[in-house]
C-alpha cells in the first residue's frame, strides 16, 4: 500500500472512531478515547488533524452530511444533539443549518436540549 493511501485509511479510521465517539460522549470526548478506539497512538490523530477543533469540525461536517443524505424522519437525537453541541462551542458562529424541514428541526432540537418541551409548530419560511 502507498504511503498517501495508508495514510488516508488512516485518517478515515480516526474520523469514524471520532464521530463514533463524539455520538456517544459529545465534542468534549477525549482524545485519547478516540485513538484507542481507532487503534493509533494520540501523534497520528494530530498528523492528520492540526488541533482538536480541527477534528471537531472534521465530525461536524461528516455528521451534516450523514444527515442531508438521510430522509428527515431517519435523523438520531444524537446526531442533532452533537450538532448543536459543536455549534455552541464553535467560535466561529456555525449556525445549525441543514436541509431538512425547519419542523424537524425545532421539534429535534428541542428534544434534544429539553425532553418536557412539546412538538413545536412549523416555523414560517421568512422566519429562518
Amino acid at each position: 500500500m502507498k504511503h498517501a493511501e495508508k495514510s488516508a485509511e488512516t485518517k478515515g479510521k480516526l474520523l469514524k472512531a471520532a464521530v463514533e465517539t463524539m455520538l456517544e460522549l459529545g465534542p468534549n470526548a477525549d482524545v485519547e478515547r478516540i485513538c484507542t478506539k481507532a487503534g493509533y497512538a494520540k501523534g497520528s490523530l494530530y498528523t492528520h488533524f492540526s488541533s482538536k477543533d480541527a477534528l471537531i469540525q472534521a465530525v461536524r461536517d461528516v455528521v451534516k452530511s450523514d444527515m442531508q443524505d438521510a430522509p428527515a424522519l431517519l435523523f438520531s437525537p444524537r446526531h442533532v444533539r452533537l450538532l448543536v453541541e459543536i455549534s455552541l462551542l464553535d467560535r466561529d458562529g456555525f449556525e445549525l443549518r441543514l436541509a431538512s424541514s425547519s419542523r424537524v428541526m425545532v421539534e429535534m432540537t428541542k428534544l434534544v436540549l429539553d425532553n418536557s418541551v412539546p412538538a413545536a409548530e412549523p416555523v414560517p419560511e421568512a422566519a429562518q
